[in-house]
């Protein structure tokens, strides 16, 4: 009988254990991400349910409205985004060497993947330009969910718009009264920004 076992020992210079121990750090981040992203859903669910004085408010200070059709639209979103948090692992989303937060990957759409950029990692966990909000933003493009698009003034293209834009478009929705407002992905993240 021949012994077909071979033996090795890994260097510095073994790129796939390097490889490997990104990708378990890679894995973590996400994993890590996803439940708290489902501790945030499951708090803006229960106050969509409550709908109290307060829930109203804020409501409105995010989206400029509070009347029933929009809380039952946010609501149902929520209600999706839970489930499908309930589904994802981390192999529905993959590092780019871009020098963005994170974008739906639009040529692996219906398999549910996240392209996550380099900002995110530096992103804390939850609040303002969090991992977590980043996440409902990206989840609420997605056609079953909310359909959400990253609307820009006076449609220019969103690959040339500034953070800044899509933040002062956001803000004009909400000033204006506009049913826009429930479509825009920016106006959906605020939504998610809380601790």
């Amino acid at each position: 009988m021949v012994d077909k076992t071979t033996s090795g020992v890994p260097s510095k210079q073994d790129n796939f254990v390097l490889k490997k121990n990104i990708s378990n750090k890679f894995n973590a981040m996400i994993n890590d991400t996803l439940l708290e992203q489902k501790r945030i859903l499951l708090i803006r669910k229960s106050e969509l349910e409550t709908w109290g004085i307060e829930q109203q408010k804020e409501f409105k200070n995010i989206f400029g409205i509070s009347d029933e059709k929009a809380r039952a639209w946010i609501l149902t979103g929520v209600n999706d985004m839970l489930k499908l948090n309930e589904k994802l692992r981390s192999e529905n989303f993959r590092p780019v060497n871009e020098n963005v937060h994170a974008s739906v990957n639009k040529t692996q759409i219906d398999n549910f993947i996240i392209d996550i950029g380099k900002k995110f990692k530096g992103d804390k966990m939850t609040g303002k330009d969090s991992r977590v909000s980043t996440f409902c933003h990206e989840m609420s493009h997605y056609g079953f969910i909310l359909n959400s698009e990253d609307m820009t003034p006076n449609n220019q293209d969103p690959e040339k718009t500034s953070p800044a834009q899509f933040q002062k478009n956001a803000n004009e929705l909400v000033s204006t009264g506009s049913q826009k407002v429930m479509q825009n992905a920016y106006n959906i993240e605020r939504y998610f920004e809380i601790k």
